[in-house]
């Protein structure tokens, strides 16, 4: 794929193929049990009909795109694009085992940000928190825009702020006393909280050449692991900012960060089961004939 260009996603690739990728297959089932609530919202507000056309932006191991494929059935056509070989491959695996699906089911690897897109070719672009990691997100969603018809529509789910976030926030802080913190990234850097501020996002989806953007709040509660603490303390440990944090750390480091994690979350688990807040947004838009400006 070409990602020439001043602002290229080549570090997300490489981290999605390198990194997170394999890792995310690995906890695949862990991972959708922790997210799929949001993931079901968001196609059920997509209010898909069958015959429909959906690209589903960011679909790592497809339990969305594999959704939607169900949902647009009979005569649909969905098409999962992500930059991950691996998730793809689990992707692959998991419509595989949901056949036979009476739609026509496709797995593309490209960055959507870059790659030229069919004009005109679908109803509906979606993704469940795929859309956070462009570096440059207008020309990504721009992009993106393209490839839908005429009053096509756009909907996607991506993270509120952090402090939102206590799934995020509360291991972070139990890190802080005993690791130095990194400097906050830029505003705007790719990473899950890009999208946190809604006129960053109705700003870039209207020089996008969208209209009719419309933010709704998305809240639940979220099973980190299997619940359990020990499950919990192990998966973030792999997965994630404290798994970034403490990722080049020392034994003993990584002993004491581990020790102040399971503190905290024995201090939030009420009779050892854990569940933490999770809050998103949930973004629709209806693309115009030209981006704004």
């Amino acid at each position: 794929m070409t990602t020439t260009g001043p602002a290229n996603n080549e570090e997300q690739i490489r981290h999605w193929n390198e990194v997170a990728g394999p890792l995310w297959v690995e906890s695949q089932d862990l991972l959708d049990r922790m997210i799929g609530a949001f993931g079901r919202a968001a196609v059920d507000r997509a209010r898909l009909v069958p015959g429909e056309r959906v690209l589903d932006v960011g679909c790592g191991t497809g339990q969305t795109t594999v959704e939607i494929a169900r949902r647009t059935a009979p005569g649909g056509r969905v098409v999962g694009l992500d930059v991950s070989k691996p998730m793809l491959e689990a992707a692959r695996r998991r419509a595989a085992a949901a056949a036979p699906l009476e739609t026509a089911l496709d797995f593309i690897e490209g960055d959507a940000q870059v790659m030229p897109l069919e004009r005109a070719a679908f109803d509906l672009v979606f993704s469940r928190f795929g859309v956070m990691f462009f570096a440059d997100p207008v020309a990504a969603f721009t992009n993106l825009r393209s490839a839908l018809a005429p009053e096509g529509r756009l909907l996607f789910i991506c993270w509120q702020g952090i402090a939102r976030n206590p799934w995020v926030a509360g291991p972070i802080q139990a890190l802080a006393s005993v690791l130095p913190m990194p400097a906050p990234p830029p505003p705007g850097t790719p990473g899950p909280f890009s999208l946190a501020e809604p006129g960053r996002v109705e700003d870039l989806l209207a020089r996008a050449g969208f209209a009719d953007v419309v933010l709704e709040a998305l809240e639940d509660s979220l099973v980190v692991g299997d619940g359990s603490v020990d499950a919990t303390l192990e998966f973030l440990m792999r997965i994630g900012p404290c798994a970034t944090l403490t990722r080049d750390a020392d034994r003993e480091t990584v002993d004491r960060a581990r020790a102040a994690l399971r503190a905290f979350f024995e201090s939030v688990a009420p009779n050892g089961t854990l569940r933490m807040q999770g809050a998103a947004w949930l973004v629709t838009a209806k693309a115009t004939q030209r981006p704004a400006g």
